[in-house]
């Protein structure tokens, strides 16, 4: 599926926030790239992708690509949900600063934030595939999925990126293809959520 480029805007960040800190977080190959940020998610029943990327200290520029035209707000506030940009942790941080073991936070992390799931049933995936497992186990069966049974998008200028399958999604390719991904136990619990969604 080919997203094209709808539009683009700059937006404000909150002082001492650091996309690249908090973009390579648990991001998947093709949603970082040491430059960019990819955030895939659903908005008025369309794929969109949008492209983080910080142009001066102050400002950070989001580009999207959709098949359809979609509305800038949607845009910007799911952005803003799942890479927090405008989330002010300064209290926190002068709380932690003198904590044996946090105050690495606040120093050599003090710019990241946790990066959000784009949506509760991405959520909920990934939560199914933490479980009983270690973060190495369950970020591989959350990789097997996204993978093996996610949407393949191609973006205008030639970029790739693959999507979490949605609930209509697992329920077409069913029990069967859940197990192939090694989620064990796990895939009766995919499927289940899958259909209350």
């Amino acid at each position: 599926m080919k997203l094209h480029r709808r539009f683009s805007i700059t937006v404000e960040k909150i002082r001492g926030y650091d996309l690249h800190l908090t973009a390579r977080a648990y991001a998947l190959p093709g949603e970082y790239d040491g430059l960019r940020a990819r955030i895939p998610m659903f908005l008025e029943e369309d794929v969109v992708v949008a492209e983080v990327s910080q142009v001066s200290d102050e400002k950070l520029l989001i580009t999207c690509f959709s098949r359809k035209n979609v509305r800038k707000d949607l845009v910007e506030e799911k952005v803003k949900e799942v890479l927090a940009f405008n989330e002010d942790l300064s209290k926190y941080h002068e709380v932690i600063k003198s904590d044996p073991v946090l105050k690495l936070v606040a120093s050599e992390l003090r710019g990241m934030r946790m990066r959000g799931a784009s949506s509760l049933w991405n959520a909920v995936l990934i939560s199914i595939c933490q479980q009983n497992a270690s973060f190495k186990q369950g970020w591989g069966m959350y990789r097997n999925l996204v993978y093996n049974m996610g949407l393949k998008v191609f973006l205008e200028h030639g970029e790739n990126l693959a999507i979490a399958p949605t609930p209509s999604m697992v329920l077409e390719q069913g029990l069967d293809k859940l197990k192939e991904q090694k989620l064990g136990y796990r895939a009766h619990y995919v499927l289940e959520a899958a259909k209350v969604f």
